[in-house]
């Protein structure tokens, strides 16, 4: 048995703790770093000379070889099978194309930097860290209460949650058990120890 279980043994009393990992997932992709942007580019060219026409590719093809046609032919009035062809449609496209403005990707949590906000750095995945109880350990760690009450490990987590996350948030808890347990001994009290399990 290692040292540390050993001193663990004579432990008598325990808090037991959960503790819960939020995470907020990044909401838009990240950046491309340059080395990435040349394979994405090379990939693009490859599959451009690989690929065959699109059926609006096809179209307009049909299309300028019909007008050709009818233009050599001497017939300058030319009856339209379709309402709009696929020129005009191209050109209505890259007006649509033109119009549209892409969100910027710092938002106003990120430029007046702003910590609290969930908002922030969404190119990233965020972790919710708390200050903790000064009982349990010093400094910040994941959100964590005492169990209490005959509840079980994933009620006190799924308190931990509602208390934490805004009423509009999307969240849910994978498993019932804990990926991680870790265990102090009480530095006042020698027969004390925590049990936190996450």
């Amino acid at each position: 048995m290692s040292r540390s279980l050993v001193i663990l043994k004579d432990i008598k009393n325990w808090n037991i703790f959960s503790g819960l990992c939020i995470r907020r997932p990044a909401v838009i992709a990240p950046e491309l770093k340059p080395l990435e942007k040349q394979v994405a580019d090379l990939i693009e060219k490859v599959d451009f000379e690989k690929s065959h026409l699109s059926a609006h590719e096809l179209r307009h093809e049909i299309e300028t070889k019909r007008i050709a046609n009818a233009l050599s032919k001497g017939i300058s009035n030319i009856a339209q099978e379709s309402l709009i062809t696929a020129r005009e449609a191209e050109i209505m496209w890259e007006l649509e194309a033109e119009q549209y403005k892409p969100a910027e990707r710092l938002t106003e949590n990120d430029k007046s930097e702003n910590l609290k906000s969930a908002w922030r750095a969404l190119d990233k995945p965020l972790y919710l860290l708390v200050q903790s109880p000064k009982n349990v350990s010093s400094g910040w760690n994941l959100p964590t209460a005492p169990v209490s009450d005959g509840k079980n490990l994933r009620q006190v987590a799924d308190s931990i949650a509602t208390s934490l996350l805004p009423p509009r948030a999307k969240w849910c808890i994978f498993g019932n058990t804990p990926v991680a347990v870790w265990l102090t001994r009480d530095r006042n009290k020698e027969d004390t120890g925590t049990q936190v399990s996450v």
